[in-house]
């Protein structure tokens, strides 16, 4: 047993700052996938798929979209945490915490003596406010025929709709024969750890966790098709043992426009229901495994927009600015050098467009649970003439009274966009690639220079909207978001 020095292994890949990020996503993407399709990787899953059922292809895609998870893009020299083979032995301690937990954790004895099945799951719910952008969609398939997991510790509950609260790690209900058989696989996994020189015990974790977890909710709950509106959190693992319960679709929702990072490439569902086709051609090219695209617009559009047309408030506003959550250096979405100096150049824009623009009402309305008080973003637009607003105002209803709505990188500014409303992203350099796509339609809602914030501003203040059209097609119409899926699964 010695190292394979002619095999390809993640401290190869560098992610690197100074490029552009797009030239660096399709890199790392491309070379995610040389990795794990090696033969030497492939035969490591070997005993998974002997053991546990669950085929190769499945679970190097649900590898693949975890190793993605784990590049440090805050660092050119090291791209990969935790690859040493001496991590391996570093995270023994918690392979073994792992199993104590998984084996030992309180026991909840099923009470349904046979499984019902249900007509849609919908999964990955941790709050009532996420249910609620589903109720529409509930109330077309009916609430008893509807149930949902909740993998967090917060209990809600809504109508008389079904919540199973289903936490990782607890309740798997494990036999005396499974320990041994994850015993077998860690072992199994320092072996190839060593062969490859890479730690592999993190991804034997991953794997064991995703196939005990959904085995014990499909075991006990299943449903025709199954649904997440979260699309970067999408499971090859949960999608497969969904089907092999008895589910026809694992489905997911695109929540927002495609964005490097994190969770960005390799997500996998049998349909994805996109913002629209031109917005769901991104994520296939990132390696996105979808066996059918329905175009649908946007859930969250058609929740807090269409569906709450008679809860207005009044706005005399001109320009609205959407800020985001998380754009701070070294946070989660600083991908490459100028990103954090841009947004702030960015900011600095809105800023003097308000000063030379005083007549101009300019209000800025951050995601609801970013935290303004102390932020760099109240700092900088209120040496201005920009009007921070509350948080928790709903950003659907004021910009649809505004007259241009400008963004550095939210999704409401191709969404809006249905409304012809004039909506474009702050783009200072030309470099948010992260966000932005590289193509002419797109170019088309993409400010670079302060030069063009003026003319854009001076050319659709006024705007007719009853004899003009703008470009829509990186977003559908919300207006029917739910049926269009409900019309999908049910045929």
């Amino acid at each position: 047993m010695e190292f394979n020095k002619n095999f390809f292994n993640l401290k190869k890949i560098k992610h690197n700052r100074t490029k552009d990020v797009l030239e660096s996503g399709e890199l790392y993407v491309s070379q995610i996938n040389e990795f794990v399709s090696q033969d030497i990787f492939q035969r490591y899953l070997d005993i998974f798929e002997k053991n546990i059922g669950i085929p190769k292809n499945i679970l190097s895609q649900y590898l693949k979209s975890k190793i993605v998870g784990r590049i440090n893009f805050h660092s050119n020299s090291k791209s990969f945490r935790r690859t040493s083979l001496l991590s391996t032995f570093i995270e023994i301690p918690k392979f073994i915490l792992f199993i104590a937990v998984i084996f030992f954790s309180k026991k909840k004895k099923s009470s349904i003596n046979e499984k019902f099945k249900y007509d849609l799951m919908i999964d990955n719910i941790e709050t009532k406010q996420d249910l609620l952008r589903f109720k529409k969609l509930i109330n077309l398939y009916g609430e008893n025929k509807v149930i949902v997991i909740n993998p967090s510790k917060n209990i809600f509950s809504l109508d008389n709709i079904k919540i199973e609260q289903k936490i990782f790690l607890y309740n798997y209900n494990l036999k005396f024969s499974d320990l041994y058989l994850v015993f077998k696989l860690f072992l199994h996994s320092i072996k190839y750890s060593i062969i490859l020189s890479e730690n592999l015990i993190t991804y034997t974790i991953s794997i064991l966790n995703s196939n005990y977890y959904y085995n014990s909710v499909f075991n006990e709950f299943i449903a025709n098709d199954c649904i997440i509106f979260q699309h970067y959190h999408t499971n090859a693992i949960k999608n497969f043992l969904f089907k092999k319960y008895g589910g026809t679709n694992s489905c997911a929702i695109q929540k927002n426009i495609h964005q490097l990072g994190f969770n960005s490439s390799f997500y996998d569902a049998d349909i994805f229901f996109a913002l629209s086709m031109e917005s769901a051609q991104r994520p296939i090219n990132f390696g996105g495994d979808f066996r059918k695209v329905v175009p649908c617009g946007s859930l969250f559009m058609e929740h807090y927009y269409h569906s709450n047309k008679n809860h207005q408030e009044n706005f005399n506003i001109d320009i609205v600015i959407v800020g985001g959550n998380g754009f701070y250096s070294q946070g989660p979405f600083d991908i490459y050098d100028n990103q954090y100096s841009d947004y702030l150049t960015h900011l600095e824009w809105v800023n003097k467009l308000s000063l030379q623009k005083p007549n101009l009402k300019i209000v800025f309305k951050s995601h609801k649970n970013f935290k303004l008080e102390h932020s760099i973003e109240k700092k900088i637009l209120t040496n201005g003439n920009v009007t921070v607003l509350d948080p928790n105002i709903d950003a659907y209803q004021l910009c649809r009274q505004a007259k241009i709505i400008y963004s550095w990188a939210s999704t409401m500014i191709v969404e809006m966009r249905t409304l012809n409303i004039p909506s474009f992203f702050i783009d200072p350099y030309h470099r948010n690639n992260q966000f932005n796509q590289s193509n002419e339609l797109w170019e088309m809602m993409r400010i670079s220079t302060y030069e063009e914030l003026i003319e854009t501003t001076n050319k659709f203040i006024n705007f007719d909207r009853n004899h003009n059209h703008l470009m829509t097609d990186f977003c559908d119409s919300s207006s029917d978001t739910s049926s269009i899926i409900y019309n999908n699964l049910r045929i």
